[in-house]
This record gives C-alpha cells, structure tokens and sequence, in this order.
C-alpha cells in the first residue's frame, strides 16, 4: 500500500508501535484509540469513524508519482512521474453491499473498468525498474573499467616519458663525444703537421 502524504499527518494519527497513519482505526475496549503499548490484548469495540473521515480526506500522491527511497523500505514523491494528488477516501470504490449486489455493482464500477489496466501497469513499472536497475549496474561496471583504463594510460605516458627522456639523453651523450672525438682528432692533425714542417728547416 503506497501512501506518500502531501502534507505531513499529525502524529496523534500514526500507530504507536507500526508508526505509520492508521489504516482501519478503531476505538477499543479501555477507550483509546491505538496499538496498546502496555502488552494488553485489544478488544474492538466499534470502528472510529471520526478519525476515519479525518484521514479519509487527507491527500496523498498517486501512487505512480512516487519511487522506493534508497533504503528500499519507503517510498518518496518522484518529481519524473505522474502529479496528481489525490484524497485517501477517492482513491478506493467505497461501494459496500452483498455478493448479489456486488454483481450488479461491477457491470458499472468506473474502478473495475480500469482494474486491468493499473494491474498491467503495476507489471511494466516493476519491470523498468528491473530494467534501470541493470542499467545502473552496467554503467557503474563501465565507470570502473574505464577508471582502470585511465590509470593505465597515465602509467604508460609516464613510461613513454621516462623513455623518450632516456633516449634524448643517449642522443646528447653520444653528440657530445662525437664532437669531442673530432676536436681531439683535430688537434693530433696539427700537432703532427707542425713536426712535419719543422723537420724540413735548417739553422
């Protein structure tokens, strides 16, 4: 039974021990109008119909207006779905009779008409739940994949880096003992030319 209350009900209508808004208050033996708190076995005496009525005229959201809140126990107003609001004591066909009469009743209920169709749509609505359920799980399986893929792209740049660092400097190393290996070769070439010459001049 989804009951999402537009504004919040006073606390003298939730059940003391279920603590939600009664559903069928009654007035019992020893006169209260609750769960006892005390262990003492209830006596139903006669429906409370003031608070009945009370209740029965509060508005709640449609039922396919709302969603299970993440603790997956309760539910809360999805601002996505249908709007409407609607009285607690419109929601139900309020007709009370015997079975002969309920017969003739349903050949013109407005709610038997529809009762197939919320029943068809209770199953799709539970089935693209279902369905966005799978999604969330695929999409959270692909964030962490791509999580993952991050990390060992990051660790490859850096590996390249590393790299292409180490290769830069093999280059400059092998540059500058090139250009060191000629400078010596040079100066053995001139050394070597000046004997040359001075060999061939007389005192």
């Amino acid at each position: 039974d989804i009951r999402v209350f537009v504004e919040q009900p006073s606390m003298k209508l939730f059940c003391k021990l279920c603590n939600v808004v009664f559903k069928d208050p009654v007035i019992v033996a020893c006169g209260v109008s609750q769960c006892p708190i005390d262990n003492q076995v209830l006596s139903v005496v006669v429906a409370n119909i003031a608070v009945s009525e009370q209740i029965a005229e509060m508005y709640i959201h449609c039922r396919y207006g709302c969603r299970l809140s993440e603790d997956g126990q309760t539910y809360i107003v999805d601002p996505t779905r249908c709007p409407q609001t609607i009285k607690i004591g419109n929601r139900d066909c309020e007709f009370v009779g015997t079975q002969e009469q309920m017969d003739e009743h349903l050949k013109f209920c407005k709610f038997e008409a529809v009762k197939d169709f919320l029943a068809h749509t209770d199953e799709k609505i539970s089935e693209l739940q279902d369905s966005i359920k799978d999604k969330d799980d695929q999409i959270n399986f692909l964030r962490s994949m791509l999580g993952k893929l991050a990390e060992r792209l990051e660790g490859l740049e850096k590996s390249s880096e590393l790299r292409l660092g180490m290769e830069y400097g093999q280059h400059d190393l092998y540059t500058d003992i090139t250009q060191t290996s000629g400078q010596c070769g040079l100066s053995s070439c001139l050394q070597g030319s000046d004997l040359l010459w001075g060999s061939g001049q007389y005192c």
